[in-house]
């Protein structure tokens, strides 16, 4: 339920952005906050993490997603704009405890389905499950999703790299 309800509150709230924006004479064009991804290759046209990372919120961890000040196990949104907006400067030090040099991989031991290694991510191994998630969830809207990567790991809601120094 959470999933559906991000996925309803991500899009609420850049729908109220457009409108704010486009009430002060700016475009905005708004991305869906999920299923935006070819279903054969897995890839998507637009990745909120990437934009996040472009836009200097956080760094990839060895589990694929974008690790923040306030760790990995948030959602993002993202949209298009011509309001020009300065750009925040990218972290230049990794966030993932393993990826700076620690030993960690806790994200990796978490997933049960063979989809996440010490050395690549396996994302048809990863929605296959994701696929059992949704249908075990039949009553619910789409729920593809599963994020034990992203539980009870040090960089679930801190960036742990920081919080050694």
């Amino acid at each position: 339920m959470a999933y559906v309800e991000t996925n309803r509150l991500i899009s609420h709230t850049n729908e109220h952005l457009r409108n704010t924006l486009e009430s002060l004479g700016y475009q905005m064009a708004l991305i869906p906050p999920t299923h935006n991804f070819d279903e054969q290759s897995l890839m998507s046209d637009w990745s909120h993490r990437h934009v996040a990372y472009v836009a200097g919120i956080g760094r990839f961890g060895s589990h694929n997603l974008i690790i923040t000040d306030r760790g990995c196990s948030g959602r993002i949104g993202s949209f298009v704009t011509d309001l020009v907006l300065a750009p925040s400067p990218r972290p230049e030090n990794e966030h993932c405890l393993h990826k700076a040099g620690f030993d960690c991989l806790k994200c990796v031991a978490r997933c049960e389905y063979q989809a996440l290694y010490a050395d690549r991510f396996d994302r048809h191994a990863c929605y296959r499950q994701l696929l059992v998630n949704d249908r075990h969830y039949a009553d619910l809207e789409l729920t593809d999703v599963c994020g034990k990567c992203s539980a009870m790991v040090p960089c679930s809601v801190v960036n742990p790299v920081k919080n050694r120094d």
